[in-house]
């Protein structure tokens, strides 16, 4: 349950909305090396002490509460490449969007590991393989989601992918208060 459903319900939304990121940026008008390079290039940057924060957030404050932080960045994170994903991309406002939405990814890795690690630890006979496999599993769904999430973007376009990822995501919250 935790590695098939949990772990790519709780990331899809960073996988699908960064694999078109670079085809987005050129097609928004980005020169195609300087710019782009140097967002990415930070923002890869920000995802590593943003993971080492996330840890230290959760050995504070537990699991949940920097779950939720982090999904809720996430969100923002995402519905802030709807300008991005539509043609017009401020350099100074489409960076911040993008490292945010960089440290966000980073923040979610950390928090998986940690529980699959717990997983992990609470049977010390298997603990190499409860561990390796959900990680494994994270790796392929990431192949997988990042490759449609490029695939969509090129048959429905990326303001309906982006727009599309935001909806997913609020879905669920929507239905548990109206219903």
């Amino acid at each position: 349950m935790w590695a098939l459903i949990v772990i790519p319900v709780y990331a899809m939304s960073e996988w699908l909305a960064s694999a078109p990121q670079s085809a987005m940026l050129l097609a928004a008008g980005w020169p195609p090396l300087d710019r782009i390079a140097l967002v990415q290039f930070v923002a890869t940057t920000v995802q590593v002490f943003t993971a080492l924060g996330t840890g230290a957030a959760i050995s504070r404050y537990g699991l949940r509460r920097p779950a939720l932080a982090i999904g809720v960045l996430g969100l923002a994170a995402v519905a802030g490449l709807l300008p991005l994903a539509a043609g017009q991309a401020g350099t100074a406002p489409t960076g911040i969007v993008l490292v945010v939405l960089s440290a966000v990814y980073g923040a979610k890795l950390t928090w998986i590991s940690t529980v699959s690690m717990d997983f992990a630890h609470r049977s010390s006979a298997s603990a190499a393989t409860r561990f390796t496999v959900p990680m494994s599993i994270e790796g392929i769904f990431v192949t997988i989601i990042s490759s449609a999430g490029l695939g969509l973007a090129g048959a429905i376009g990326f303001p309906w992918l982006i727009a599309g990822v935001i909806g997913t995501a609020l879905a669920p919250r929507w239905i548990r208060h109206h219903t």
